[in-house]
C-alpha cells in the first residue's frame, strides 16, 4: 500500500493512499461422518483487491472535531464498491462533556471457506454491504479519573452472509438490522490501579423471516482490573460474561447454549529492560460452558510467555 498525508493548516490533516491486495486461500481435507463415510472439504481460490481512500480531519475551533473517509474496492470477481463515513465529536463544559455522532456504509466480500468449502460453501454468495448509524456521550468526573459513556447505534445490513441450518449451507440474508446500546466506564482508582467495564444490548431483527441468527448473544459485557503492585509488575484480571445463543451442529440442529461467564488472569514481570516473562490463566475459575455446540470449555488452561528484545533501545 501507498499513502500520503498532507496538512495544509494546524487544523486540517488529509490522508490519500492506494493498496493491493492479492489473497488466496486453500483446504485439501475431509469431514468424517462415520466409518467409511466421508465428504471432502477440498477447495482452492484466490483473489486480487485493488483499493483507493481518501480520509481527512478538521478541527474548526477547540469544540470540535470533524472527520470523514471515502474509500473504493474494485475485487476482481464482483463489481466495485464505494463505500465512506461522516463523524462529529463536540466538547462542552471545558471538555468534560463530549457528544458525538458517526454515519457510515460498509463492503464485505464472502470468506474463501464460504464460498468454496463443497461441505456448507456457496460459490454464489453476494459481498455483504452496510449502513451504520450511532450516537453517543461521554462524560468525565473527579476530574477526569472517571469517565462513562452511553452509545447508541442502528445498523443495516443487506445480504449479509449467515449459514443456514435447515439446508446446511451458507446463505444471504436480504435485509437485518441491529439495534442496541453501549454502556462504557472506566476509573482510575489510583496511578497503580485501573478499572474497566462495558454492557451492550443488541436486538437483531432478519426481516420478512422468524430466523434468528446463530452465535449473536442479545448481552455480552464484562470488567477489567488492572494493578501495578510493585515496579515492573503487572497484573490484569477480567470478567467476561456472554449472553445465551443459538448455535447448531450436524447431529443436534438448533441448540440453545446457555450464557457463560469466564475469569482469564495475566501476571507479567518486566524481569530486565529487555526480558519480560508473563503468566496467564484462562478460565481461572474453571467455568463449564460451551462457545459452539460440542465443544465444552477447556478448564484451566495456564500458559507462560518469555518475551526479549535483542538490539537497539529496549
Amino acid at each position: 500500500s501507498l499513502r500520503a498525508t498532507v496538512r495544509p493548516s494546524a487544523r486540517i490533516v488529509a490522508t490519500l493512499g492506494v493498496e493491493y491486495q492479492r489473497a488466496s486461500g486453500a483446504s485439501d481435507g475431509y469431514v468424517d461422518f462415520a466409518p467409511d463415510f466421508r465428504v471432502p472439504n477440498n477447495f482452492d481460490l484466490d483473489r486480487d483487491i485493488l483499493g483507493l481512500f481518501a480520509e481527512g480531519r478538521y478541527l474548526p475551533d477547540e469544540h470540535w472535531i470533524l472527520q470523514a473517509s471515502i474509500r473504493h474496492d474494485d475485487p476482481d470477481e464482483v463489481s466495485g464498491e464505494t463505500t465512506g463515513k461522516v463523524g462529529a465529536v463536540y466538547a462542552l463544559a471545558n471538555g468534560t462533556t463530549r457528544l458525538r455522532a458517526n454515519w457510515g456504509s460498509g463492503f464485505k466480500l464472502p470468506s474463501f471457506f464460504a464460498l468454496g468449502s463443497p461441505l456448507v460453501g456457496e460459490p454464489n454468495l453476494r459481498p455483504e454491504t452496510s449502513r451504520s448509524v450511532d450516537a453517543g456521550v461521554t462524560q468525565l468526573f473527579l476530574s477526569g479519573a472517571a469517565e462513562v459513556s452511553v452509545t447508541l447505534f442502528d445498523n443495516d445490513y443487506e445480504d449479509l452472509i449467515d449459514f443456514d441450518p435447515d439446508t446446511f449451507r451458507n446463505v444471504n440474508r436480504d435485509q437485518v438490522t441491529t439495534r442496541g446500546v453501549e454502556i462504557a466506564g472506566a476509573w482510575s482508582v489510583s496511578p497503580d490501579l485501573s478499572l474497566r467495564t462495558h454492557a451492550t444490548y443488541t436486538d437483531i431483527d432478519v426481516k420478512d423471516s422468524d430466523r434468528e441468527l446463530l452465535q449473536r448473544p442479545d448481552w455480552r459485557g464484562g470488567v477489567a482490573l488492572r494493578w501495578a503492585p510493585a515496579r515492573d509488575w503487572l497484573l490484569d484480571l477480567d470478567w467476561l460474561y456472554v449472553g445465551d445463543v443459538l448455535d447448531s451442529s450436524i447431529p443436534t440442529g438448533i441448540l440453545e447454549l446457555d450464557a457463560w461467564s469466564r475469569v482469564d488472569l495475566s501476571l507479567g514481570w518486566l524481569a530486565t529492560p529487555r526480558l519480560r516473562l508473563a503468566l496467564a490463566v484462562d478460565n481461572l475459575l474453571d467455568g463449564d460452558y460451551e462457545e459452539a455446540v460440542g465443544f465444552p470449555a477447556a478448564g484451566i488452561r495456564p500458559r507462560l510467555g518469555v518475551r526479549y528484545l535483542f538490539g537497539g533501545k529496549p
